[in-house]
């Protein structure tokens, strides 16, 4: 998206850009208009577009959510440029300050998340082992549960490095999960039915 962005020069409150105007700055993936540059005053509100953001010779118009727009005014500015170079280069700033701020968080949240998901997961092991007509406690299930997401945790992770992708991955995960699930319930019920049956009886 950066790529699309133009020169914008603002000078004395009013901005300008080179080239045919109206100017649509797009989502890549989507061809959805993020936002447009006129300072032509062909174009003044954001109800002239879909776009979430409109640039025009005097100001900024921003669409914060469906009901409310943020405004901001070149008025004051005397003298500013603004290109892909200096775009670039606040990204990489931020993204040394935000990265080591953010992770403390984003490891808590992704904990707290896998905790819940294990939980589910192990009340629904209690459906499958009454399916399968043997009896499961449910922290016998949590440490199934626990087991049975391992693998799908590590196949998304091979794929991420590797940069593939795979049609509805959620479902695919899940399905996975559950099946490894089952045969953990299984394999438990079989392992406890032969150490049953390997017991000599009383005397």
């Amino acid at each position: 998206m950066i790529a699309q962005i133009p020169v914008i020069t603002v000078v004395n409150g009013e901005a300008s850009i080179e080239g045919e105007q109206p100017y649509t700055i797009r989502d890549p993936k989507t061809g959805q208009a993020i936002i447009v540059i006129d300072t032509t005053g062909s174009m003044t509100s954001l109800k002239d577009t879909d776009a979430i953001g409109l640039v025009t010779k005097t100001e900024a118009i921003f669409k914060k959510n469906a009901i409310e727009t943020r405004t901001f005014t070149f008025k004051e500015i005397k003298k500013f440029t603004l290109d892909r170079d200096m775009i670039t280069d606040w990204l990489a700033k931020a993204k040394r300050f935000v990265t080591p701020v953010a992770y403390p968080f984003i490891l808590l949240g992704s904990f707290v998340f896998r905790v819940m998901q294990i939980l589910i997961y192990a009340v629904l092991g209690l459906i499958l082992a009454a399916c399968c007509k043997t009896r499961r406690t449910y922290p016998e299930l949590i440490r199934l549960s626990v087991i049975s997401v391992t693998p799908g945790m590590i196949i998304k992770t091979v794929l991420g490095i590797a940069q593939i992708s795979i049609p509805v991955p959620g479902l695919l995960y899940f399905l996975a999960t559950m099946g490894y699930l089952l045969f953990g319930i299984q394999s438990a019920a079989a392992g406890e039915r032969a150490s049953t049956s390997a017991i000599p009886p009383a005397l």
